[in-house]
């Protein structure tokens, strides 16, 4: 059932131009993985990350596109790397709860799930949204004033998008848990496990997209186009031109990024689960 319900999101993404036909088959590696071993509750967190994603990614303008077109090496629709980097970490997770150490801290590893989605939850919010903004990004090392698109670059509108995707996950996440009532009663417990998933949400979705920042201006692949004067993530600019490689680790692409943004938000989804 999860592969079929995975199968069904990987082809209507299809043909609604948000996945390439790798993203869909990437889409039903993790959807299967993330529903068939973490459950339905799982599964529904993971289609709302795909579904406001991809809409976000519907509210064009010409300033997003130009930088989109300039900066970004892939565009809105997610490939077969894509769906592994943003849901990667996540499906790990999903198949790690199924283990017996998994299985015996099962809490830790919801919150460390949901840390992960939300970081990739709000990082991409953060790149839809904050492209928008009628104010240019600064970068998030040195307060410098950079074009938009430019990795590492922040703004207030972003801020708000990423703050606002990290809680809205935690939010889902949460209310998936049902009501908070046992025989007519409240059910303390459950209403405290609720409120920890939604900080973990946060907290996991605010670090993570803040690593994805510093990542983005200290070490990932620059290059640098000598035609357009431009640097971007892209090997081959828009324009033709095959670019030149200007800083950074080379390994270290977006997909590579938007990983680590993941796990970091992993990281620290698990440890807000031991906050009281």
């Amino acid at each position: 059932m999860a592969a079929a319900l995975s199968a069904g999101v990987g082809y209507a993404g299809h043909r609604r131009a948000a996945l390439t036909l790798g993203g869909a088959a990437g889409a039903v590696v993790v959807g299967t993985s993330v529903t068939g071993a973490g459950g339905w509750r799982w599964g529904i967190a993971m289609i709302y990350f795909f579904a406001s994603s991809s809409l976000l990614s519907r509210l064009a303008s010409e300033r997003k596109q130009r930088a989109a077109a300039d900066k970004f090496a892939k565009g809105s629709r997610r490939d077969f790397g894509q769906a592994l980097a943003n849901g990667g970490v996540a499906a790990a997770l999903a198949l790690a709860r199924r283990t017996p150490s998994g299985a015996r801290h099962t809490e830790t590893t919801e919150a460390a799930f949901v840390g992960a989605l939300a970081a990739a939850t709000a990082d991409t919010w953060a790149t839809e949204v904050g492209t928008l903004s009628p104010r240019a990004p600064r970068l998030i090392t040195t307060g410098r004033l950079v074009t938009p698109g430019t990795s590492g670059g922040i703004t207030a509108l972003g801020l708000a998008a990423t703050v606002a995707g990290a809680t809205s996950l935690g939010v889902v996440m949460a209310a998936a848990r049902g009501h908070p009532r046992h025989g007519g009663q409240p059910n303390t417990a459950n209403t405290a496990r609720r409120a920890r998933l939604v900080l973990a949400g946060l907290a996991g979705g605010l670090a993570g997209s803040l690593a994805d920042s510093l990542l983005g201006a200290l070490a990932q692949a620059m290059y640098w186009c000598p035609r357009c004067e431009v640097e971007t993530e892209r090997r081959v600019h828009r324009c033709g031109t095959p670019t030149k490689y200007r800083r950074g680790l080379r390994w270290l692409d977006n997909d590579a990024v938007n990983t680590a943004c993941s796990a970091v938000g992993a990281i620290v989804g698990a440890a807000s689960n031991q906050w009281r």
